[in-house]
């Protein structure tokens, strides 16, 4: 399934960004839904299978990190009735979960790592210059272990860079939100797949800047 995206012109899409109507228009190109998807719309059902999803163009692919037996796997699947088949009842909303459900894919002690990572980053003398940081991204299609390192690196230089003005970022940083990473992991699966981003979002569009990764509204 990786293969059959990485062949046509691919695009992971934020959540508020109109994907349906992006993968309506432009049936020859991939359109991917990863974590800020799949984590954030509450009526994911909806989402999923109303009626503006068209199941035949099978140009819209779910993707993300699951646990099936036991160990993380990446999973990629195609938005087309195979997919729906697999839900016997409608999938919950988000208010629906438990605070033991919602961590299975959004988990606090993992952020908690994350937050560690990035402040070791920032204890550094010197952070990667915007050049570096470009080579490092072209070198993470299909590596999704170095994606997920590249897209730190590119988180705490936005942190870095904009933590005197924009309190909010760095509130979130020090409160361990649970949408602190969540732009992170939209330039980690760019950088995953190679491809372009759907977003509004300044902090997705500021990272995917540095790195040198197609971004549109």
């Amino acid at each position: 399934m990786y293969r059959k995206i990485a062949i046509r012109a691919s695009w992971i899409v934020d959540t508020h960004c109109q994907w349906k109507a992006h993968a309506a228009g432009d049936k020859e190109s991939a359109f991917i839904l990863g974590e800020t998807v799949t984590s954030e719309s509450d009526n994911l059902d909806g989402v999923f299978f109303n009626e503006k999803t068209d199941f035949d163009a099978q140009n819209v692919f779910v993707f993300g990190v699951e646990e099936l037996t036991g160990s993380p796997a990446l999973a990629i699947h195609c938005l087309d009735s195979a997919f729906e088949e697999i839900f016997d009842r409608p999938i919950p909303r988000l208010t629906e979960y438990s605070e033991e459900g919602l961590a299975l894919w959004n988990d606090p002690k993992k952020r908690i790592q994350l937050i560690a990572r990035v402040r070791g980053l920032l204890n550094k003398s010197d952070l990667p210059s915007k050049i570096e940081l470009q080579a490092g991204a072209r070198q993470c299609a299909g590596d999704f272990v170095r994606s997920c390192a590249q897209a730190e690196i590119a988180f705490a230089f936005l942190l870095n860079s904009t933590r005197k003005r924009d309190r909010t970022l760095l509130r979130r940083f020090e409160d361990n939100h649970p949408n602190l990473f969540k732009d992170t992991a939209l330039i980690r699966d760019a950088l995953f797949f190679g491809c372009s981003i759907l977003s509004n979002d300044s902090h997705a569009r500021t990272m995917a800047g540095l790195l040198g990764i197609p971004c549109s509204k």
